[in-house]
């Protein structure tokens, strides 16, 4: 699942609600994109075997096509536009 902020940008509350689902001990990553766009994730997803996110995929890959990372979990792709503070 991928939320779209284009509207504001989530708080780091929000983000990690979103993300965590109810995870305390989720640790919150910020990861840019080529466009300005950022990713927000779960920074062990990958070691917590959460599931793939195709929708993030695409954006990722997009600005990073040589890149073979996988994107994971629940993620938050936050625009340009209302970036604040990621």
């Amino acid at each position: 699942m991928l939320l779209i902020c284009d509207k504001k940008e989530p708080t780091y509350d929000e983000a990690k609600k979103f993300i965590g689902a109810g995870d305390d001990s989720v640790m919150l990553q910020s990861v840019p994109l080529e466009n300005g766009d950022r990713l927000l994730c779960d920074e062990e997803g990958k070691l917590k075997f959460l599931e793939p996110n195709f929708e993030a995929q695409e954006h990722w890959e997009k600005s990073y096509p040589s890149s073979n990372d996988l994107m994971v979990g629940k993620m938050i792709l936050v625009k340009a536009e209302v970036n604040e503070g990621w």
